[in-house]
């Protein structure tokens, strides 16, 4: 599996991506439908976001998109999305660490995810913390997200930790 710069050339792959991935938790098909355009790779996510695929012989296997700001010194996952056949081979794990290497490399200290509920264990195994819940931006019933946050540690860290955990943060 090697991870690469997304391109615009890749957006309908990584929409269907995303819808599969969504679909895979089990969501009604009305819902997936209200949030078809949230989970589409538009021009405007690639010019907002740096995107990230994650590849093995020409195959998408996954993505991750992320926009930092860098006056604050944060940044924020806008979507991670590993395809439902190859779950649980490390792929999002994979991309996570490559956004934590990115977000170092630009002086980012903090990485802001707004989960989807069933995502939440992932995303606290590889060390981050909840902050709270939010409203679903597309509320197709009262539904609410868990934000977490992930502190990027520093150069120098523990060869033993991915490269956005820190130390005592692992559950």
């Amino acid at each position: 599996m090697r991870i690469r710069r997304g391109a615009l050339s890749d957006a309908d792959q990584l929409s269907d991506l995303a819808m599969r991935a969504k679909a895979s938790w089990g969501y009604p098909d009305a819902w997936l439908r209200a949030w078809r355009a949230q989970l589409q790779f538009t021009p405007e996510v690639f010019a907002e976001c740096r995107v990230l695929v994650a590849e093995e012989d020409s195959r998408i296997l996954g993505v991750v998109a992320f926009a930092f700001d860098l006056k604050r010194t944060q940044g924020e996952i806008e979507h991670l999305w590993v395809d439902p056949s190859s779950d649980r081979r490390g792929i999002g794990r994979a991309l996570l660490e490559a956004t934590f290497e990115h977000a170092r490399d630009a002086g980012i200290s903090s990485l802001r995810v707004e989960s989807d509920p069933g995502a939440r264990p992932f995303y606290e195994k590889l060390g981050a913390v909840y902050e709270g819940d939010v409203d679903a931006p597309v509320l197709t019933v009262d539904r609410r997200l868990p934000v977490l946050r992930f502190q990027i540690g520093p150069a120098g860290r523990d060869p033993d930790q991915p490269s956005g955990f820190r130390a005592g943060t692992t559950s």
